[in-house]
């Protein structure tokens, strides 16, 4: 998988040094980490003794990825379940669909596939998926089949953004193998910060 350096923007307020210092703990010398502000940017990297930039997310995002394309592309993959957020991605989805500047300027690629057989709740969700591709091809592309290998490292290394929409429930305790790809692809990666840390992990 071609590398590229990874950054981790951290979207959320930090109010006390031990919860910043378990952040940075997990990724300390592998990424850089940015924050939206030089201020801030100063004051975690005084607290925790890791560099940080600051610098808008959107500022990064349109230096870093000059497309060919018009539209910045949100890509999610993985076995499609609903601890996963797919619900809450139909909601993301509908919201960029009613706004009339956004429509026009993102595209989803969402791989929902699944060997398993669906419950109601899960296959409902699916079908509104379907709908939505099938009403806003130009705004949502499914992946409804098993990627190989090769498929998922290229797709995963076409899109600009990867959304996790993860539920805590289920990931609290857990890590996501898709998170840490991501990263090595250099991606930027929307996500909860509960992935896989908690204070007894790190302590």
């Amino acid at each position: 998988m071609q590398k590229r350096k990874p950054h981790v923007f951290l979207n959320f307020a930090i109010t006390k040094e031990r919860e910043l210092r378990i952040v940075t703990r997990m990724f300390r010398g592998k990424v850089n980490f940015l924050v939206h502000s030089e201020n801030l940017a100063k004051q975690y990297s005084i607290e925790s003794k890791v560099t940080f930039h600051g610098i808008s997310p959107a500022v990064y995002i349109n230096e870093r990825y000059k497309r060919i394309h018009s539209r910045r592309v949100f890509g999610m993959f993985g076995t499609f379940r609903l601890d996963k957020g797919y619900d809450t991605l139909v909601n993301i989805i509908k919201t960029v669909r009613e706004d009339a500047v956004l429509r026009n300027k993102v595209h989803f690629v969402v791989q929902c596939y699944s060997s398993l057989i669906l419950d109601s709740a899960t296959n409902s969700t699916l079908q509104e998926l379907l709908n939505l591709e099938n009403e806003s091809p130009e705004l949502v592309t499914l992946i409804t089949y098993e990627l190989s290998r090769r498929e998922y490292e290229s797709k995963l290394q076409n899109v600009d953004i990867v959304l996790l929409p993860y539920k805590i429930e289920s990931y609290k305790l857990r890590g996501s193998s898709v998170m840490i790809e991501s990263l090595m692809c250099g991606n930027p990666v929307v996500a909860p910060f509960y992935i896989g840390t908690t204070y007894r992990d790190w302590e």
